[in-house]
Order: structure tokens, then sequence, then C-alpha cells
């Protein structure tokens, strides 16, 4: 193997690698030129591992050469081993092959204990029994502090285990027995109530108080839930009948089949390939998964109860969340209400005019609250409707984790749906540190389509949203000034 060192007005050291067993014969290096007349300081392995050329080191392989200690002056090279010394730029296999050895101090497990009890490299002066005694006694202090440490760290999360499951049962007591028993204006907007409300509600409170919020001015009955979902699962029969079989045109279909798939209550199909796409992570809406079959059924029944809207995707989000919460038929109740309200009837009916005022009247909100923000995604040709059409249709469902979704969704039962504005305000604000980062359009849609790390976090989403104090008014006056650069149109969020 030739090695060609060139060098200008500098003298380099290098480190020579192991050959591997199989060769036994090493050629002769090609004489090395270099300038001037500087004497060259004696090569050591600490200094040459430094300096050596990284694709040399690892094409020669990790182990070292046979011969131990390299040194050289200009247009001369003199190889020392143990049992030879070589000159005249040739490098010679020793009578007796040595053992392999690493001069590296860190080893296949480069654990902190292993170095302090590494033995020192071959040709070093063992270390006396003090000094080993001394490491041994650091070894061991070392690891003792770590299983301290460790242990603490355990007792440190079980102790704010037990203290949020403490917490919880406190405020579920709280719930069951002086809120809900008494409900009613006062004493939902009373300031400890109020404060227990922002925190989350405990799981098996949630159920009840979302019922209480949404309540049911549709006047929907169980009997009613199950007719449409009957005309939902006969509608979907007719459906794969018809289409088993190979149907070339609409003339192929009996008219009588072919006008009761006619209307929004054909979007049945696309139900079934929107449940598999709904929190994916989760896997339990999928097919066979344990809330698969209510999911559909809830979607199914919708579609036929509303034919003018029929089943819009996103919806699968909405349900999604009231099927993990509530019960089969009440989760239907609290959808059918839901989708009733002004802001999601407007998304869901697709109203152009109404979505482009609403964008509109959201884009001068942030303008107000962030006009930096504002000016940053106005740059990079992003407004609020690439954003907001998501984040309203599964309100808020689809960048976040269901923890962080369920909680969002106890807030806006409590405050309405000025509660989206308030939310989509404080995202913005979070995320305001990595979208000034960002140049590209692409990349800033990406960021809000799906939240990762710290910004999935609930504590520190609503640390955000506790930051921003819109009101209706303020709201009112942003829709008055777009409704005025739009158009005319009658359009009450509230």
């Amino acid at each position: 193997i030739k090695l060609l060192l060139h060098s200008s007005k500098k003298t380099y050291s290098i480190a020579f690698s192991r050959y591997i067993n199989e060769m036994s014969v090493v050629e002769n290096s090609s004489e090395i030129f270099t300038e001037g007349d500087q004497h060259t300081s004696q090569h050591n392995e600490s200094s040459s591992l430094a300096t050596t050329d990284t694709s040399s080191h690892s094409s020669l392989g990790a182990s070292i050469s046979t011969c131990d200690d390299v040194s050289f002056t200009p247009r001369s090279i003199s190889i020392r081993s143990d049992d030879t010394t070589l000159t005249d730029n040739t490098c010679k296999q020793p009578t007796k092959p040595k053992q392999k050895r690493s001069l590296s101090l860190f080893s296949s497990s480069s654990t902190q204990g292993q170095l302090i009890l590494h033995e020192r490299p071959k040709g070093t002066p063992e270390r006396s029994q003090k000094e080993q005694k001394k490491r041994l006694r650091e070894y061991e202090k070392m690891v003792e502090g770590s299983r301290k440490r460790d242990l603490e760290r355990i007792v440190s999360v079980r102790e704010k285990q037990g203290h949020r499951e403490q917490e919880q049962e406190e405020l579920q007591k709280f719930w069951f027995e002086q809120v809900l028993p008494h409900w009613s204006d006062k004493i939902i907007h009373s300031k400890r109530v109020q404060e227990a409300w922002w925190k989350g509600l405990p799981p098996k409170v949630r159920a009840e108080v979302w019922k209480l919020c949404v309540s049911n001015e549709l006047n929907v009955t169980e009997d009613l839930y199950g007719i449409f979902l009957d005309h939902a699962k006969k509608k979907l029969q007719i459906h794969d009948s018809v289409f088993s079989q190979k149907v070339e045109s609409e003339t192929d279909v009996p008219l009588h089949l072919l006008q009761t798939l006619k209307g929004r209550e054909n979007t049945l199909e696309s139900i079934r390939f929107d449940i598999a796409r709904t929190f994916p992570t989760l896997a339990i809406f999928d097919d066979g998964g344990p809330f698969y079959e209510p999911l559909h059924n809830l979607l199914g029944a919708y579609t036929c109860f509303r034919p003018d809207i029929g089943y819009v995707q996103g919806m699968s989000y909405l349900a999604a969340v009231l099927t993990l919460n509530l019960d089969e038929y009440d989760a239907f109740v609290c959808l059918a209400n839901l989708l009733n309200k002004p802001i999601l009837q407007t998304f869901y009916r697709v109203d152009d005019r109404r979505m482009n005022l609403f964008f509109s009247g959201f884009d001068k909100l942030l303008a107000s609250f962030f006009p930096k923000i504002a000016e940053k995604l106005t740059q990079i040709g992003m407004t609020s409707n690439f954003y907001m059409l998501d984040w309203v249709f599964t309100l808020f469902s689809k960048p976040f984790d269901i923890e962080v979704v369920c909680r969002l969704w106890d807030v806006f039962f409590r405050d309405g749906e000025i509660f989206i504005y308030r939310t989509a305000l404080g995202i913005l604000r979070m995320l305001q540190d990595e979208i000034f980062s960002l140049n590209e359009f692409v990349d800033v849609a990406q960021l809000f389509s799906k939240m990762t790390g710290k910004y999935n976090d609930h504590e520190h989403l609503f640390e955000n949203i506790s930051k921003i104090n819109v009101t209706k008014k303020q709201v009112d006056q942003a829709m008055d000034s777009a409704e005025k650069e739009i158009g005319r149109t009658s359009f009450n969020a509230f």
C-alpha cells in the first residue's frame, strides 16, 4: 500500500493502521517528498489520531499497524517496532506477529465506568496500586450517584402522577357534587367553575358536561336516530349491490335504484375511506377496530339526517372525538346540533361567500393582534384560508393529538365559537419563532398541518391561548370591515 504524504513548508505526522491478518507482506512505501529543513517532533499516538485524514484512516481499518511508532524527517522515514528498526522508507513485517490492540480509550461500550477502569495502552507505565484503587473508588462513586439520580427521578415521576390522580379525583368530586346537580348559568359562570373548566374536564365528567353545553335544540330522539341509521344501511346495501357488478354507464342501472342514489346521500361511500384516515396513529378506527362500526353508524345516520349537507371530508374527525367520549346516540345528538352552529354550518354547507368573509375577518384579527406574523405570512403567500380550513372543519382535531383535542373542546363548549378565533391566534403565537425561521410556503403549510414536539403539549398550547383576549366586539368589527371589502352579506357568527 503506497502512502503519499504531501506538505508545504510543514511536516505532518501520520498514524499507520494495522494491516488485516490476511496480509503477510507490506509493500515498499513510496518515497516521501517534503520541503524545508525543519525538525519533526517525535510522533505520539494521540496526536496522530487527531491529524490523520479521515478517508485514509477508514480505508486502512480501525486497528493499528504492526509498526508501533512512526517518525519522519524530510525525505526519509524511520519506523521503530519492538522487534526491529527499519529505515529507507521501508516497513517490513516483524518476525513475531503482534496482538491487535486499540489506541483509543473508547472501547465498543463507551460508558464512563469503562473509561475510568480502562487499561493503559501498551508501552505506557502501568498504574500504581494506589491509582488503581482511586480509579475504582471513582467508578463506584459514579455508579452510586447514577443509581441515586435514577431513584430520585422515579420517585419524582410517581409523586407527580399521584398528585395528578389526586387532583383529578378532587375535580371529579367537585363536578359531580357541586356543579352538575345545580347546573345553571350562575354556577357555570362562577370563578371557581371557570378556572376548573380551563384546566380540562375529568374524563368521567366530560360526557355529561358536553351534552349539557351542546343541548338538543333539534330534538333528535333515539328512535329518530334508529330510523336514519337503518336508512343509511339500506342505502349502502343498494350501492354495493349496484356497483358490485361492472356498470359501464348509468343507463345500465335500473331507474328506481339510480334515483335512490341521487343527492348528497351518495357520499355514504366516502365514509369508508375516510374513517381509516381518522386519527391514524390510534388505529382504533380501522376496519375491524373497536370504534369502526360506531363511527361508521354515526356518520351514515347523519348523512341521511341532513342530505342537504351529506358527508363532508373532515366530519369524521368531529364524529370520532364524540364517539370516544359519548355513547353512540348521545354522540349523534351532539354532532347534529354542533354542525347546526353558524360557523360550522357555513363550512360544512360549503358556503363560499361566508367562508371568504370568515377568512378575511380572521386575517384582519391577526393583523391587529400580531402584525409581524401577518406580514411574514403575507410575504410567503400564506393566507388564512390555507390553514384555517382544516382547523375549522375538524375543530383543531387533525393537527393535535386526542388528549390536546379533548381539552380544546372542553373550553370550546364553555366559550362557544369565539374560542375558534382565540385558539387559532394562540397557535400562531405559539409557532411564531418557527414561522419567522421559515421562508418557504410548503414548510409553513407543513408546520400548520401537524403539531409535533412541544407544540403538541396542551400546557404549552394553553399558556399561549391564555395570552389572547379576543372579544366578541373585536370579532364583529373585523367581520364588518371584511364585509365592506367583500360586499354586503348577513353573517352572524354567534
